[in-house]
């Protein structure tokens, strides 16, 4: 029901086969942002228009109440050429008004806010900020990602010899406070 061209589409959900329940979604031939830049295809030259169409999916989403709580270069897929993104598994996202949702924590360590790790429910639209930033971090890096980053985030970030103005929005992107991350994407 999430329409937008940074989202992937699902044509239908709770597709069965027997005992297998699967939805059925949109193709996306280039694989993920994640294998991507592993394989060298996406480089710093090219990672950003695809990381700001993701962040105008998730601007969208949290513009409706959504928090997609699982923000990771391996939700990212992209068009055969890697010129066009989408955001995916949204199996995780909660309601903003939804107090219940998940309580464990959520999402892969490096990517996952510190929020969420204790409690999944405690996550919002800073949390995806936090996930959207070290998803920056690993595109501009063109590696994975190591404990280091959780540790010491500053560090990492001032390595890959960005811009005082990026080193500046990444560093508050993956603030360790919640209070001390943007509001919003």
């Amino acid at each position: 029901e999430l329409r937008h061209d940074g989202i992937v589409a699902v044509y239908e959900r709770e597709c069965r086969d027997g005992q297998v329940i699967f939805y059925l979604m949109e193709y996306m031939p280039g694989g993920d942002l994640e294998a991507a830049v592993l394989r060298g295809e996406v480089t710093r030259e090219r990672w950003w228009p695809i990381l700001l169409q993701v962040g105008e999916a998730l601007q969208f989403a949290h513009e409706r109440g959504l928090v997609h709580r699982d923000i990771k270069p391996s939700n990212i897929l992209l068009s055969l050429d890697g010129c066009q993104a989408r955001l995916c598994d949204f199996d995780l996202v909660r309601d903003a008004e939804n107090t219940a949702g998940t309580k464990e924590g959520l999402g892969s360590i490096v990517y996952a806010a510190p929020e969420c790790l204790d409690c999944g429910a405690h996550a919002d639209a800073r949390s995806d900020v936090y996930g959207l930033g070290m998803t920056f971090v690993f595109a501009m890096a063109g590696k994975k990602l190591g404990m280091e980053v959780v540790r010491n985030a500053l560090a990492v970030i001032e390595a890959l010899k960005l811009s005082s103005s990026m080193t500046q929005a990444l560093s508050q992107a993956v603030a360790w406070e919640r209070e001390s991350r943007t509001a919003s994407v």
